[in-house]
């Protein structure tokens, strides 16, 4: 039982981990997909690969503006679970390679290393938090073992 919280606590961390990294690489590219891409070539797209519903579709076509949208729709992805991130690079390739390809290519590269200051303060700040939680989680498993060994032996 407790195995099972333990690995389903992980995959829920590192999941969310990957897709920090995703928002982050969305954000840093923001400026891009705004002044680049035009949203009517990428809205039929994400209705067909099921990232965004009609609904979300014409909310977005209310701004009057391209820039507007687009980064409607980043945020929109961002909030997106699953390989939503993926879904949107593929559905950019077709009329914009190079910038999915930029997408792609900083998402497989390792984590950016900060520049000191108040960067590497954040990365400090997440090793703390990781290393917590695997305390926390290692003192839940051995309190889960005592608690069965005690009712095992009554």
């Amino acid at each position: 039982m407790f195995t099972y919280i333990t690995v389903l606590l992980i995959f829920v961390f590192c999941v969310s981990e990957i897709h920090a990294h995703e928002q982050s690489i969305l954000m840093r590219f923001q400026r891009q997909l705004t002044e680049t891409i035009q949203s009517d070539d990428v809205l039929p797209k994400l209705i067909q690969y099921g990232l965004m519903s009609h609904e979300e579709k014409n909310r977005i076509l209310l701004a009057s503006r391209n820039p507007e949208r687009m980064k409607l729709v980043a945020e929109l992805i961002v909030k997106k679970q699953g390989n939503s991130f993926d879904k949107f690079c593929d559905a950019i390739k077709y009329k914009y390679k190079k910038l999915s390809d930029q997408l792609i290519k900083a998402k497989q590269s390792p984590f950016k290393v900060e520049k000191p200051g108040i960067e590497n303060n954040r990365s400090k700040i997440r090793l703390a938090l990781h290393t917590y939680f695997i305390l926390s989680l290692i003192q839940f498993i051995k309190k889960e073992r005592l608690r069965h060994k005690l009712i095992k032996t009554k």
